[in-house]
């Protein structure tokens, strides 16, 4: 994967696209795509350009690792058949979020992170047993020490320590924004009584530490 970090770079000075502009001539548009599209390409000129306004090398203007990640989140078979695990809540969904590790080799690492979804409809269940009234509570690998939970420490110290901190920003979004298009169109739809002008949020508990909230988006 390869990103680059302008926006670090305006950060770290203190800087805004305006004086970034202003400074190096570069058009307002260009400089924010490449703020906001870190991944997207950039043309020798302007990458010139800014490495001499910074005083950095091409090297120092982007961040790289060795391999490239995608995302994939498919029905679980056990939940599919309603067979139970011993480490499973039977009130909890579960599906599993597939992340591949692909380094340009011949063969793609697959790490398999299973997700658990426990549902709450408004009226039957005691907000007052939970901090926060959420309508679904998401833990991705987050029970006892399975194969999953293995997976996801595998993982971890094969790729994601290795990542900077501007690609385990992008790891979490991207398992983020999959967790919430799974459970939006796959499992609220049966699990959820959707009312008029209503908003329904869920936490998701990461791998890793990071926990976020996040709009459940009726079907």
């Amino acid at each position: 994967m390869l990103q680059n970090r302008l926006n670090v770079l305006i950060a770290q000075k203190g800087y805004s696209i305006k004086k970034v502009h202003d400074d190096t001539g570069l058009s307002r548009t260009t400089i924010s795509n490449l703020v906001n599209n870190v991944g997207g390409g950039i043309q020798s000129v302007t990458l010139n350009r800014l490495c001499l306004y910074f005083g950095i090398t091409p090297a120092d203007f982007f961040d790289f690792v060795p391999f490239d990640l995608s995302y994939d989140a498919v029905a679980d078979k056990l939940s599919a058949l309603n067979i139970v695990s011993e480490s499973d809540d039977p009130g909890g969904s579960f599906f599993n979020l597939i992340i591949s590790a692909d380094n340009g080799q011949l063969s793609v690492n697959k790490y398999y992170f299973r997700v658990g979804v426990f549902f709450f409809n408004k009226g039957l269940s005691d907000p007052q047993d939970y901090k926060v009234p959420y309508s679904a509570y998401v833990y991705v690998a987050g029970w006892s020490q399975d194969k999953h939970q293995e997976e996801a420490l595998q993982f971890k110290r094969m790729y994601f320590d290795k990542m900077p901190a501007a690609f385990q920003e992008q790891f979490y979004t991207s398992c983020t924004q999959h967790i919430v298009e799974y459970v939006s169109l796959s499992l609220a739809p049966k699990r959820l009584i959707f009312e008029a002008d209503s908003d329904y949020k869920m936490i998701v508990n990461l791998p890793y530490g990071r926990t976020v909230e996040a709009s459940i988006i009726p079907k």
